[in-house]
């Protein structure tokens, strides 16, 4: 049985120290509030069974009472909690005249836990077998952090575990907020999801993809692999629109109906600068991809427009020197054969759990 003056350290629950009422009252008593906490009040409705000895109080006060035999099976913590010594049990005198079977049934030790009462009627169902009262993909990807970084706190894989499968579950994370996604796979050690959020942070802008990595203040290395794929993807696509095997007219300078006019470089020169700018801006892709249909809004470009227009001057050619169609679909092959995989190259990472 639980000692029922068991005292939580700061180092365990991350907060601040508390001690230990002598008189530990039932669900409806109201004692006076430990530091840091409201006034201890009602047992959450999903958790208030009677045959419990464990009773975890909310930052706000409220109480789950749970097993300690099914918190010390679902989390490494409280097992070694519950494993050290514990203070001498208080006296029957403290405690009202409760026996201890009386006492696990009506007054269970009460563990102050600095958490909302939102996060652990979220966790606490994961780890006794209850259904969530949200489903998990229906949550935020805020909420969800904050319950991965409890559950990590608490040594739990099993939460760890369905969490993940939620957001999986919910691709959209990947695309609205990729740099939050891409930095909590990173703090996990999740390869595929590291892989599929880096992705998603292609289609950023540069600059917001700086902001947006100073708000999640993750580490260098991880900002590093954001960009060498960023630049390994522009770099591979400005050596792709150099080929002169790709586009013939525009980077061999010569006519290819008569064979014989030199070309200026200019207008295939500009629309290359165009895209490159586009690419280390934006290295998705998706914008060039879009614009490569003969009617998109890449052929309205100006700088397409004019490389499109020009002609041969040679009077008895007059011909146009870029084939537009064959050019927008070797731009669309350029993109698309781009590298993909953050890991190309980083031997060294392989961790996954």
């Amino acid at each position: 049985m639980i000692n029922s003056s068991l005292l939580i350290s700061h180092k365990v629950l991350c907060g601040p120290a508390f001690n230990a009422p002598q008189k530990l009252p039932s669900c409806n008593d109201k004692p006076p509030s430990p530091t840091g906490h409201s006034a201890i009040g009602v047992c959450h409705p999903r958790f208030s069974s009677p045959d419990t000895d464990i009773a975890l109080v909310s930052l706000e006060g409220m109480l789950f009472r749970v097993r300690s035999q099914t918190l010390s099976t679902t989390s490494a913590l409280f097992k070694t909690m519950f494993s050290l010594p514990q203070p001498k049990s208080i006296t029957d005198e403290e405690t009202g005249g409760f026996d201890n079977d009386t006492q696990t049934n009506s007054i269970p030790t009460q563990i102050i836990i600095h958490e909302s009462s939102e996060n652990l009627a979220l966790i606490l169902p994961l780890l006794t077998g209850l259904p969530p009262p949200k489903p998990l993909h229906t949550l935020s990807l805020r909420s969800l952090t904050n319950l991965l970084l409890l559950a990590e706190k608490w040594d739990t894989p099993g939460p760890i575990s369905y969490i993940r499968n939620a957001i999986n579950g919910s691709a959209g994370f990947f695309n609205t907020d990729p740099v939050r996604m891409y930095a909590l796979a990173r703090h996990f050690g999740w390869k595929e999801e590291t892989a599929r959020a880096a992705v998603g942070t292609l289609s950023l802008p540069i600059e917001n993809l700086e902001k947006q990595w100073k708000d999640v203040q993750e580490g260098r290395k991880d900002w590093e692999l954001l960009l060498n794929l960023r630049n390994r993807r522009y770099e591979l696509f400005k050596v792709l629109i150099e080929s002169r095997d790709r586009f013939t007219a525009g980077n061999n300078y010569i006519c290819v109906q008569c064979g014989v006019t030199k070309l200026t470089t200019t207008p295939w020169d500009i629309l290359k600068s165009t895209m490159l700018r586009e690419m280390n801006n934006r290295p998705l892709g998706a914008t060039l991809l879009a614009c490569t249909q003969l009617d998109g809004e890449f052929a309205q470009w100006p700088e397409s427009e004019t490389c499109f227009r020009a002609r041969c001057p040679k009077k008895e050619c007059g011909a146009s020197y870029y084939d537009k169609s064959a050019t927008l679909k070797q731009i669309k092959r350029c993109v698309e054969s781009l590298p993909w995989d953050i890991w190309e190259g980083q031997e060294c990472e392989q961790t996954d759990n």
